[in-house]
């Protein structure tokens, strides 16, 4: 029979967990302090805070990661709980190390190694992320986020044919997940298929109203707070979802040189053309660097396209 201090410590951990979950952090920390003060040498307290504090940007998370590594280093889950406070601060870099030891810890475990493939996806490792994502689809055939972050993986390797397969079996996985649903969203729209693309980000509304990435592909308004940034962001989005980009990045350069060197070296023979000629320049200018807008604005907003 459990002792009435392990009993008020689980309690303490159980609403300290719930209140995680339902994004009252600062409570949540509060109440794994209490349950620190009694089982002071216990990890979990010290995880939860990490965690609660890595969802808050607090970038003192880590060290309370460390500090639960402290009291038992043997334990893959501390290690894990380590990369994720990385993770979710951006830090993906520094989340690979501390989830290479908790993956030596528990090699066999499918959630750490496609956390870990997730991280190395970030950090543009696209070839060693398909081989642990390709494992861990393997030992749990079952995880959608699996299949979804090793389709993208291998989409950047190229290997289009089973980047399909996967992206499409994790929406068959998990139908009612609005991620699922809005990922297969850009997939589409990627390819050019705005219709299809378009059913799955209104399907991914109807789960969550309140989702930015798809209210932003279907070029709706995305929230009131930074109201400009969200216009150049919807906008920018629809150029650079232009199928063929390589290609059209190519002939956009190639007029615009062209536009230029009449801009600069011909005469003025009508102030009207002389106009549209540097309307025409300065679109493909935008359109060139719509993606990089796209990116500064997203990660600026936390936003992942991923």
């Amino acid at each position: 029979m459990a002792s009435p201090e392990r009993v008020q410590f689980n309690g303490l951990m159980t609403q300290a967990g719930v209140l995680l979950q339902t994004r009252r952090y600062s409570e949540a920390i509060v109440y794994a302090k209490k349950a620190m003060a009694i089982f002071p040498n216990d990890p979990l307290p010290y995880a939860q805070i990490a965690y609660a504090m890595a969802k808050k940007k607090d970038p003192e998370a880590s060290e309370w990661a460390k500090k639960a590594i402290a009291k038992d280093p043997s334990n893959y889950k501390w290690w894990g709980a380590l990369a994720d406070t990385f993770n979710m601060q951006g830090k993906w870099e520094e989340g690979l190390e501390p989830m290479r030891k908790a993956i030596s810890l528990a090699p066999q475990n499918p959630k750490l190694l496609s956390a870990f493939g997730t991280g190395l996806v970030f950090v543009k490792k696209y070839k060693e992320a398909v081989d642990v994502l390709q494992k861990a689809v393997q030992l749990d055939p079952q995880d959608a986020r699996s299949h979804l972050v090793l389709g993208n993986a291998l989409l950047k390797t190229r290997d289009k044919a089973d980047a399909d397969r996967h992206i499409r079996k994790a929406l068959e996985l998990q139908p009612d997940n609005p991620i699922m649903q809005d990922s297969f969203g850009w997939y589409m729209l990627r390819r050019g298929q705005r219709a299809d693309a378009n059913e799955a980000f209104y399907e991914a509304l109807r789960l969550d109203p309140q989702l930015i990435t798809s209210k932003i592909a279907l070029r709706h308004p995305a929230g009131s707070k930074n109201r400009f940034a969200d216009v150049i962001l919807r906008n920018s989005t629809y150029f650079a979802l232009i199928p063929h980009r390589r290609l059209v990045n190519g002939i956009d350069g190639a007029l615009l040189l062209v536009l230029v060197e009449i801009i600069l070296l011909g005469p003025v023979v009508d102030i009207w053309l002389r106009f549209v000629e540097f309307a025409v320049v300065v679109l493909l200018v935008y359109n060139l660097i719509a993606p990089l807008l796209v990116r500064a604005i997203a990660r600026r907003r936390t936003i992942r396209f991923l």
